[in-house]
């Protein structure tokens, strides 16, 4: 590996957070500070996506009851953590979409997609609340 490439690579790991500090005796002072900043900036970005992140739950369509595992009018959204699970009695005038997650409540709503709404915002603040702030940056 040329001299070159080891300083690219160091940079890179540095950024990511896998070093401290630039494992290269060529490192100056000034490039290790602003290596850091990076860093800094980097996780400010990242806090930031988080915060703006919105999951995209695919639906499948909608089913009518099976009388095994749904007794009622649905459609299904699988996530990593567990199922969704949207519910309604379609044989109702004015019935209410009911939110379920893993087979606890969540919420209700009047529409369809008010509910795959509310079960998308329900999922996106759980996840947020699972990465920690971003650092304070310091001059």
């Amino acid at each position: 590996m040329t001299h070159d490439e080891k300083i690219v690579e160091a940079v890179a790991r540095a950024i990511e957070g896998e070093i401290d500090t630039i494992e290269l005796v060529s490192a100056s002072p000034e490039t290790i500070r602003r290596l850091k900043a990076a860093r800094i900036a980097r996780a400010a970005i990242t806090a930031y996506q988080a915060e703006a992140w919105q999951p995209e739950l695919v639906w499948t369509e909608p089913a009518p009851p099976n009388g095994k595992s749904c007794f009622y009018d649905h459609v299904l959204a699988e996530t990593p953590f567990g199922k969704f699970s949207i519910e309604w009695k379609s044989w109702k005038a004015h019935d209410t979409y009911a939110v379920m997650f893993c087979d606890g409540f969540v919420g209700a709503k009047t529409t369809l997609d008010g509910a795959k709404l509310l079960a998308a915002d329900w999922f996106a603040k759980r996840v947020r609340a699972c990465i920690p702030p971003a650092p304070k940056a310091t001059p």
